[in-house]
């Protein structure tokens, strides 16, 4: 009896010692070994995709739905004297209360300090009745003194100008 006790003994610890060393004799068969590295290079290629979309996305698309993006969009668009594409920045709530001839008037008058050099002086997130508000200030250096540009936007789908005002006094975000 104590043989075969000593026989289940020295099986187990044969079957546990196929577990524990790795560097076994034992190896996967061809057709698995193929199987096996190409289920790993799959997954790294998975990973990596994601890692690239994830970039993407982050470096490339989300950066051009932000409020510095679409604001200094407006200023460049602001310095080109451009009324349309300043219009398409805009929410509709802004264009049910502008015409489009009152903003051209408008893109027309600001669009000579807009040509000077700037740096934003302030800027300020904030959520009213559920409204994601952003307000920047941006402070241009003319030769006639300091001009101050002020834009509120608010996110719906994407962020969109509710507002702009210009004035030679310092503004506040």
């Amino acid at each position: 009896m104590e043989q075969k006790g000593d026989k289940n003994i020295e099986e187990l610890l044969s079957i546990r010692n196929q577990f524990k060393n790795p560097t076994s004799n034992q190896q996967l068969p061809h057709h698995k070994l193929k199987l096996y590295k190409r289920l790993k290079l799959l997954v790294i290629a998975i990973i990596l995709l994601i890692l690239i979309g994830s970039g993407i996305y982050y470096f490339v698309i989300l950066p051009k739905d932000s409020p510095i993006y679409i604001s200094d969009k407006l200023a460049q668009y602001l310095k080109e004297d451009n009324s349309p594409k300043v219009y398409s920045l805009t929410s509709p709530s802004f264009r049910k209360f502008t015409s489009y001839s009152t903003l051209s008037l408008a893109v027309s008058r600001v669009s000579y300090f807009v040509q000077s050099p700037y740096q934003i002086m302030g800027q300020k997130y904030s959520i009213q009745n559920k409204i994601h508000l952003f307000d920047i200030v941006y402070q241009f250096n003319t030769k006639f003194g300091k001009e101050y540009l002020k834009v509120v936007l608010e996110k719906n789908q994407s962020w969109q100008i509710v507002n702009f005002t210009t004035s030679n006094n310092e503004l506040y975000a």
